[in-house]
């Protein structure tokens, strides 16, 4: 028997439709707008990850506690800025609220290196600082207007998926209209993420779906598949004009989760009982 050369053929049971390479053709106003906003936010994202590695790569020997456990940019610029300027009640403000198993070791670091001001130019780091807080500001900002486009175009998907992932979707496939029409399996492969060679092609575009991250690498690939199925319906709701509020695109949400637990728990039955 001739293999399959496509694995998700038969899950899907649909005819593949071409894609059109996101041209603009099919696209309206507002799918154009929210391809504008993505490109802005992918280049701010591009600044501010520089940016961060680079004020990281100033104090990753000389504050290696800090750098290490402090991930979130505006609690980093805020402890820095504070620190630079030694200024020592805003700096235990900013330690306070950080995680408590954190607070002692950073505050103990932070108090003995003070010789540290004396071996980085103060205004330089303080100007990087400064730009790096801007730019994540602005990519913030970029983040919720492209959100709230993407809302008002596909409420439903908006609802199912991460605004980041909708949104790419909305643009690779060429528009609402297009990805209303693509099967299940055009939708997974629709963008390939190479978090693992094995399985860059059965996660595609949602490899990057927040609710992936407490799923075991080995089922990812189902949660996909279920994402996918999910993703056909909610955006032929989407073009149809139901649902404004994205009500059922939450439903879809709330049953791509139920059916994965539903496929873990056969899949433990069948483990326990071959």
């Amino acid at each position: 028997q001739t293999p399959n050369p496509n694995p998700l053929k038969e899950d899907f049971e649909e005819e593949k439709v071409e894609l059109d390479n996101g041209s603009n053709e099919n696209k309206g106003s507002e799918e154009l707008g929210i391809e504008v906003l993505a490109q802005s936010l992918r280049d701010l994202r591009v600044s501010v990850d520089l940016l961060n590695a680079e004020i990281r790569e100033i104090f990753r020997a000389r504050l290696p506690n800090t750098m290490t456990q402090v991930s979130e940019i505006p609690s980093l610029v805020t402890l820095l800025k504070s620190f630079l300027r030694k200024d020592t009640q805003a700096l235990q403000a900013t330690i306070r609220g950080l995680p408590i198993k954190i607070q002692i070791p950073i505050s103990i670091e932070l108090s003995g290196s003070r010789g540290v001001l004396e071996e980085v130019g103060v205004q330089q780091v303080e100007d990087l600082l400064t730009r790096l807080e801007e730019r994540y500001r602005l990519q913030q900002s970029t983040f919720e207007s492209m959100s709230k486009e993407v809302g008002m175009l596909a409420p439903n998907l908006k609802s199912l998926l991460d605004p980041d992932i909708a949104s790419e979707l909305l643009i690779k496939s060429g528009g609402l209209r297009t990805l209303s029409l693509m099967p299940a399996c055009n939708i997974l492969s629709c963008v390939w993420v190479r978090q693992n060679e094995r399985l860059s092609e059965r996660l595609g575009v949602f490899g990057k779906q927040r609710d992936l991250g407490g799923v075991d690498l080995a089922d990812r690939p189902k949660y996909a598949k279920l994402l996918a199925l999910a993703t056909s319906k909610a955006s032929k709701v989407d073009f149809a004009r139901e649902s404004p509020e994205g009500d059922l695109g939450r439903v879809f949400r709330e049953d791509v989760k139920i059916k994965f637990l539903k496929s873990l728990e056969e899949k433990e039955g069948k483990m326990r009982n071959p």
